[in-house]
């Protein structure tokens, strides 16, 4: 069902708007239902689609079926349940609109008991308490309720008073109410006129009337009498009923939307006519109020505005057209003014809000909907972007920077779209820059890494931590130049503070020593130190930094159990420094641990370099 919204006018279920959820039911493919469906539905020229739905609010309940009885022989239920999905009854038509004036809504009719009825099995079972010739008599006493009974017994029918009785022979039996238009001219002579009347068929059908308007008899809940009692009552009910008392105006102003009724008195042509409570029904209250509104517009200024252009007749459908279109434009053109205040309502109202809302408060409903807490950062600098009517007035912490450092490093094109279409308040380039140069890349073992790292491993799971290092070197181009910073030389030999640096421009340094952490149960890999050396470092330096690196990284938090490397000459020195023999009777493939003479560290060549 395209969307599951209600095709009832007026009605918004199955909107965004509508919070309730409701049932629909889909308009019948049966072509006779389907026309039933188009009378009962207020929408007039629209075009039923077989897919279309109308919710259950439109229906009565006894028309809607919510759960399926099992019964016996004798009628006892057995099983009952509840439907999933419930159903209509077969002849169910819409009937409820209470969106739409209330005569259009159609109360639900039910069965009167008939006069009498006599079950012969009843008899039957109760010989004991009633015989046989009371039955005869109850029997003959019974009448059907017919035309020419009626009009036998039309003097002994009980009326209000003022109603009279008029009866046509064999054609039509009419209970009317008179009333008398009066006029305050003085030469008027008062005309009596029928105000209400009741008419019965032939066939006992019954039709109202109101002066010259025809009222459905189904608003006093008959459309047919199965009694006298029904008539009077009918009767009774239409005298007492309500009625819309119209509206007067002087000066014989009127309106294409009204008309002068029998008694006098102006009524819009929708006029309910039959009222619950009220005296004037709403269509007669706006026309009066429009016709007094001219009327006082007539009595400030009898000058009309208006310029009548003169025509031919055959310029007249052509100036017709252009009055039509000029008024729908105008009429698009305040729609969209409206609209637009609207909006700028609602924006106004958002801001208000915003600007209302702390960061405090922020972040109590996003700690207590248990938000992430990335996602926590980005929403309170989201807040805080908000405030600042200018960008460069904007101020970031700490761990928005950090995450902005990382996105930057990780995908710069990602970062300039982001920040170009403001989608999220990122830095200027030039901040991460000047953030990043604030960064001391130093050689050798960092201490404040080294702490970062240890917090980092102490979330991780025990089992996450155990891994081994990897270390490798590669050739680089000789390069020196000034730390403007600190006032250092950088590109120059240097082992960290620990180790040998280049003290003249002939150490330079050609060759990059990287030592890595690589988790045997995680997926990332993890540099933990990096130096810089004139020529391959030699195995004897190699086995003192990877002594020195293990004892950092398990003071860390994490378990090392091996080395990787290539097999080139320096750390084939390294392995006999370490103890590692490859002889075919004196195979020895690990080394003591350092840091604890129960464990051992194993030695691994990566194969491909090492052919």
């Amino acid at each position: 069902m395209p969307g599951h919204r209600c095709i009832v006018p007026g009605c918004k279920s199955g909107y965004d708007s509508c919070v309730n959820k409701y049932h629909f039911f889909t308009v019948p493919k049966d072509l006779a239902k389907l026309e039933l469906w188009k009378k009962a539905i207020p929408r007039k020229e629209f075009v039923f689609k077989p897919r279309q739905v109308v919710c259950e609010l439109h229906f009565h309940e006894e028309d809607i079926i919510r759960t399926k009885k099992i019964t016996d022989i004798n009628g006892k239920i057995v099983v009952e349940a509840p439907y999933k999905i419930p159903r209509l009854k077969e002849n169910a038509v819409p009937s409820i609109f209470p969106n739409c004036p209330k005569y259009l809504s159609r109360p639900l009719k039910h069965r009167k008991p008939p006069l009498l009825r006599i079950n012969p099995d009843y008899i039957k079972k109760n010989n004991n308490l009633i015989n046989q010739e009371n039955i005869i008599t109850v029997q003959n006493n019974i009448q059907l309720l017919s035309f020419s009974r009626i009009q036998e017994n039309i003097n002994s029918i009980v009326i209000p008073k003022g109603w009279s009785t008029h009866i046509i022979e064999k054609q039509l039996i009419m209970f009317s109410y008179y009333s008398i238009k009066i006029e305050k001219q003085p030469t008027y002579i008062p005309t009596p006129f029928i105000f209400k009347r009741v008419c019965v068929g032939i066939n006992l059908n019954i039709k109202c009337y109101i002066m010259d308007k025809e009222i459905d008899a189904l608003k006093f809940g008959l459309e047919k009498i199965c009694s006298i009692a029904e008539l009077e009552e009918l009767v009774k009910t239409f005298d007492n009923s309500s009625i819309c008392s119209g509206f007067k105006v002087d000066d014989d102003i009127q309106s294409q939307k009204t008309f002068i009724d029998l008694a006098g008195t102006q009524r819009h042509f929708m006029c309910q006519y039959i009222l619950e409570g009220s005296k004037k029904c709403e269509h007669c209250t706006r026309a009066e109020r429009s016709l007094n509104r001219q009327k006082l517009r007539l009595k400030i200024n009898n000058t009309p505005h208006r310029i009548r252009l003169l025509v031919s007749h055959r310029y007249r459908n052509q100036l017709q057209r252009l009055r039509m279109r000029h008024n729908v434009t105008r009429n698009k053109k305040n729609r969209t003014m409206i609209l637009n205040k609207k909006f700028k309502n609602n924006i106004f109202n958002l801001q208000k809000q915003i600007s209302e809302l702390t960061s405090i408060s922020l972040e109590e409903r996003l700690l207590k909907n248990a938000v992430p807490n990335n996602q926590r950062i980005a929403l309170l600098q989201i807040l805080s972007a908000s405030q600042v009517n200018n960008k460069k007035g904007c101020r970031y912490s700490e761990d928005w920077l950090l995450l902005c450092i990382l996105f930057h490093m990780r995908s710069p094109c990602g970062y300039n779209f982001l920040r170009n279409h403001d989608i999220m308040p990122l830095p200027c380039v030039r901040t991460i820059r000047r953030y990043l140069s604030l960064i001391d890349t130093k050689c050798g073992f960092d201490p404040k890494f080294m702490q970062l790292f240890s917090l980092h491993l102490s979330q991780k799971e025990e089992f996450k931590r155990h891994g081994i290092i990897v270390f490798d070197e590669i050739s680089t181009r000789e390069s020196v130049a000034v730390n403007s910073v600190n006032l250092t030389y950088t590109g120059l030999v240097d082992f960290g503070d620990d180790g040998d640096k280049g003290k003249s421009f002939s150490d330079k340094a050609n060759h990059g020593l990287v030592f890595m952490f690589v988790p045997l149960a995680d997926s990332y890999a993890q540099p933990v130190a990096v130096f810089a050396s004139n020529g391959p470092t030699k195995g004897v330096v190699l086995a003192q930094l990877m002594i020195k690196a293990i004892t950092v990284l398990e003071k860390a938090g994490a378990f090392i159990h091996g080395v990787v490397c290539d097999g080139a000459a320096p750390n084939r020195k390294f392995w006999t420094e370490m103890g590692i023999n490859g002889k075919l009777n004196e195979v020895k493939n690990w080394f003591e641990h350092p840091t604890n003479e129960k464990r051992k560290n194993l030695c691994f060549c990566r194969y491909t370099t090492f052919v």
